[in-house]
Order: structure tokens, then C-alpha cells, then sequence
């Protein structure tokens, strides 16, 4: 496939037609996401709220805990990353609490390679995280071997570069509306002088299901669409 011609083509989904399909069914990727959190992950989701509202009452102010604080909100963003990846990806089989189960006991590598690259601030490096994301897709789609797993960076690779455009603009929007929301709640924060944890926490909550819910439903559309380049034809 030619370079020009991919990168022209990825921009189709612009189109107001090709553009509304994308959008519903991203919409009822996300509403099925935000089910599936509150039907397995409620206990985890109300003890991180309650953290949260209880750090807000209490207002420490201390430089040890703001450290603890941002560690922890790495630690929760990453971990719904993993989760919401294998909740959003298609599968032919039902997403229960033995699908996460299993999945989380092949793939927990993939978690503490999450967490190093959130910790060191990866995620602020321009499209690593749609890279990151379809690396994760083309992993979980995998055997888990490690040949699989030096694949999938390739592939991942590949997808970005063919849909460099398409991914440019999207890591755009992503990241503008990332900015205004985490001003929004510093701001909040700031008036009701505490709730950091709480605002970030919620924020994370709300935004990450819609982010992953594009770059999956994007995955999925050029695996279909390019699937030659990804894999060998017979």
C-alpha cells in the first residue's frame, strides 16, 4: 500500500457520513465500557471515592502526600487503561470476571509496562500514547509469546506511520480536551481549596473510556480496512 495514498485515505473518516457512524459506535462502545466498570469494578471504583472525598475533608498538606497522591493517580489511570483496553476490544467471547481474570493473569506484564511508562512520564510524549494503545490491541489479539510481542511493536508501529494524520489530529483533540478538563478541575481544587485526588480521580473515570473507545474503535477500523499490512496474506 502506498504511504500518500494510506495517509489520504485515513482522513476519509473525516467525512461527515463515515465520521457519524464513527461516532455512534464509539458512543456504544463507551456506554458499554462505563457498564461494565460499574457491574465488576464498583467496590474498587467507591473505595477510590471515598479516598478521595476523605482526603478532601482532611486536607493534607504535606509534600510526602501530594508524592503518594501522584504515584497513586499514575497507578489508577494505567490500571483502567489495561482494564478498559480488554473491555473495548472485540471478542468473540463474553466479557466476565473470568474474561478480566484471565486476561490480566496472561497479560500482567503489560500492566507494569503501563505503570514504568506513566511513571516516567511517557504519556506526554507526542502520539506514544495511540502507539502504546495499539501496541496493547495487537498483544491481547496475540498468543502472548514473545515473538507475538516483538510483532506487535512492529505492527503497532506500522498502523501509526500509515495513519499518521488521522492519529495526529485525534492525539490533538485528545490532549486539548485532557487540558481544558485537568484545568477545570485544578481550578475547582483551587476554589474549594482541596480535592485534588478526588477532581483527578473522577476526571480519569469520565475521560479515559472515551479516549480508549477511539483508539479502539480506530484499531479496529484500519485491522479491517489494512489488514495486509499487518499480516500475511495466503
Amino acid at each position: 500500500m502506498n504511504l500518500m495514498q494510506a495517509w489520504r485515505d485515513s482522513l476519509k473518516l473525516f467525512a461527515p457520513q463515515n465520521c457519524k457512524t464513527f461516532a455512534l459506535v464509539t458512543v456504544k462502545a463507551v456506554i458499554d465500557a462505563y457498564k461494565l466498570m460499574l457491574q465488576y469494578w464498583w467496590l474498587w471504583i467507591g473505595i477510590m471515592l471515598a479516598g478521595g472525598l476523605l482526603t478532601t475533608i482532611l486536607k493534607p498538606i504535606t509534600f510526602l502526600w501530594f508524592t503518594k497522591v501522584a504515584v497513586l493517580l499514575v497507578a489508577v489511570r494505567h490500571l483502567l487503561f489495561f482494564l478498559l483496553c480488554l473491555a473495548m476490544r472485540p471478542s468473540v467471547g463474553l466479557k466476565t470476571m473470568d474474561y478480566f481474570r484471565q486476561y490480566t493473569l496472561k497479560f500482567w506484564y503489560i500492566i507494569l509496562l503501563a505503570l514504568a511508562f506513566g511513571i516516567i512520564g511517557m504519556s506526554t510524549v507526542p502520539l506514544f500514547l495511540i502507539f502504546f494503545t495499539f501496541f496493547v490491541l495487537f498483544v491481547f489479539d496475540s498468543d502472548g509469546a514473545f515473538e507475538s510481542i516483538g510483532l506487535s511493536v512492529v505492527r503497532a508501529f506500522v498502523m501509526l506511520l500509515y495513519n499518521l494524520p488521522l492519529c495526529f489530529l485525534v492525539y490533538v483533540g485528545l490532549m486539548s480536551v485532557n487540558i481544558v478538563a485537568s484545568l477545570m478541575a485544578l481550578g475547582l481544587s483551587i476554589v474549594l481549596n482541596g480535592g485534588e485526588f478526588l477532581f483527578a480521580f473522577l476526571l480519569y473515570l469520565f475521560l479515559v473510556p472515551i479516549e480508549i473507545g477511539i483508539l479502539t474503535n480506530i484499531y479496529i477500523k484500519k485491522l479491517h480496512e489494512q489488514s495486509g499490512l499487518y499480516f500475511r496474506q495466503p
